[in-house]
């Protein structure tokens, strides 16, 4: 996406080594900005119902072997649960962050702590029915 957004123009970059390996770092452009500008101010919402391959996984995984399908919602509970540990050290992390700033990324928290119930739930149903 960065790679397509640069060809357009919509933003600069360089390389910058701090610590560690040497970081891309991207910033805005002027078009970029108007773009973004644009964008924001377009109130049409895109509906396209997402594709989640992992769903996909989970749905079929009753064709495979027993026990396939928790080991798939165990795996992606962890890696969620990675995540949300995460984001909330950030959340810890940003005490001067006003509401607005935080609105996109109380939503992460919530989904994050909405599917790590999901996992659970999940887990307990494949548990009773002995896949």
């Amino acid at each position: 996406m960065l790679g397509r957004l640069d060809a357009a123009g919509l933003v600069s970059s360089h390389t910058a080594k701090e610590r560690g390996p040497a970081k891309e770092l991207y910033s805005l452009t002027g078009a970029g900005r108007e773009v973004l500008q644009a964008w924001l101010s377009d109130s049409t919402l895109d509906l396209t119902p997402p594709r989640d391959l992992f769903l996909l996984q989970v749905f079929f995984a009753r064709r495979a072997a027993p026990g396939a399908a928790a080991e798939l919602v165990i795996a992606y509970r962890e890696h969620v649960a990675q995540l949300l540990a995460a984001w909330e050290q950030q959340e810890e992390a940003e005490p001067e962050a006003s509401p607005l700033d935080l609105i996109s990324f109380r939503f992460a928290l919530l989904r994050g702590r909405a599917t790590l119930g999901w996992c659970d739930e999940t887990l307990e149903v494949l548990g009773e029915v002995g896949s």
